[in-house]
C-alpha cells in the first residue's frame, strides 16, 4: 500500500504530513507483522487493518480522545488482529 492510498482514505490532500504518515505507515506494517506474524499486503482484512491502525495513529496526534472511539476501534483492531491470526494458523498447519 503507497501513501497515496493512505492519504485518500485519511482525506489528506496537501503533502503536509507526509513524513508523518510514512512513518505511521512503517509502524502499522511492523505492527501487524507483531501481532499476526507476517503482513500480507494483498489480504483485504490486513489492508483494512492497516488503514485502521494509521487512521487511529493520525487522527489521535492529541493527549485527549474520546473514550466511546478509543474502545470501539479497540474492538476492531483486535478482532482483526485475531482473524489474521487464525488465518496464518490455518496456513502453517496446511
Amino acid at each position: 500500500m503507497d501513501i497515496d492510498a493512505v492519504k485518500e482514505y485519511l482525506r489528506i490532500d496537501d503533502d503536509a504530513d507526509d513524513m508523518t504518515i510514512e512513518l505511521m505507515m512503517n509502524a502499522a506494517r511492523e505492527y501487524i507483522k507483531d501481532a499476526v506474524g507476517k503482513y500480507d499486503e494483498k489480504n483485504p482484512k490486513t489492508q483494512m487493518l492497516f488503514m485502521l491502525i494509521i487512521q487511529d495513529l493520525y487522527e489521535n496526534r492529541v493527549l485527549t480522545v474520546k473514550e466511546a472511539d478509543k474502545q470501539r476501534l479497540t474492538h476492531v483492531v483486535g478482532s482483526m488482529i485475531l482473524q489474521l491470526q487464525m488465518s496464518q494458523l490455518e496456513e502453517e498447519n496446511g
